[in-house]
């Protein structure tokens, strides 16, 4: 719930002064489509790393 008079942020029972600034951050982010677009190439950029070095490791095991 968001009020108008005294922006107070509810989320399940908790308000935005019960919760970390961190996570009331990371909350607001991810309404946020150019930040979404970017963790999700970060995270396919370090999935495609990850995936060619055990590659990597395989063949020079075998």
């Amino acid at each position: 719930m968001i009020s108008d008079a005294s922006v107070t942020i509810q989320y399940n029972g908790y308000t935005a002064a019960a919760l970390s600034p961190r996570l009331m951050e990371l909350r607001s982010k991810i309404h946020d489509s150019q930040y979404l677009d970017g963790a999700i190439q970060r995270i396919a950029q370090v999935l495609s790393s990850r995936l060619v070095e055990d590659d990597e490791q395989i063949h020079v095991r075998g």
